[in-house]
């Protein structure tokens, strides 16, 4: 019995001890101020003029010859630097593309091919000017047969801010890219001017 409470008594001294001793050990400690970086947001629109190579893909006659293509785009943009050296640029646009000189569409059948998109865009910066991204969006695309479709249009682009208001890069874009039918399929250069 003696020895219980003798433990008993030494339980609640080390207790004790512990008790006191962490708030000493809470003050001892200095308080950590958590300033995060400085992130900016940098919202333009955007006017680009785009052309190069079209090409139409059928999963019956294969790829015919190539043809040109023209763009219009408008885009709203967002440049995000997260304040640790890292920067993303996001846009949401609207394109208006053409065939201007028509691609062969089935063995020497050529058509211009027309479509009006809405898309989304997302590039990484890799230092302080080169990005490189994506695209994904929905065009509706006349042309290659009598009815029109609205199709899913996916790409990947690079690019190269010139000036603060100047970027130009390259993009690769194919409406409906998964799909059973032909797909045209666009080879580009892209300048944009931003306002």
């Amino acid at each position: 019995m003696r020895r219980r409470r003798l433990s008993n008594a030494i339980r609640c001294a080390f207790l004790g001890f512990l008790a006191a001793a962490a708030p000493a050990a809470a003050q001892e400690v200095p308080p950590v101020q958590l300033d995060p970086p400085e992130s900016s947001v940098t919202t333009r629109w955007g006017v680009g003029l785009a052309g190069g190579s079209q090409r139409y893909g059928n999963d019956d006659t294969g790829t015919g010859s190539a043809g040109t293509v023209g763009a219009v785009q408008l885009t709203y943009r967002a440049l995000v630097d997260d304040g640790e050296g890292a920067a993303w640029l996001f846009e949401l646009g609207f394109e208006h593309a053409r065939s201007l000189t028509d691609p062969e569409v089935a063995p020497g059948v050529e058509r211009t091919i027309r479509s009006n998109s809405v898309f989304y865009r997302f590039s990484r910066y890799i230092g302080q000017r080169l990005y490189i991204g994506g695209r994904a969006g929905v065009a509706r695309v006349r042309g290659p047969v009598t009815e029109s479709n609205v199709d899913l249009v996916l790409g990947l682009q690079a690019g190269v801010t010139v000036a603060r208001w100047l970027d130009a890069g390259v993009e690769v874009v194919a409406a409906d890219p998964s799909g059973a039918g032909g797909q045209p399929l666009d080879v580009r250069g892209v300048v944009t001017v931003s306002f």
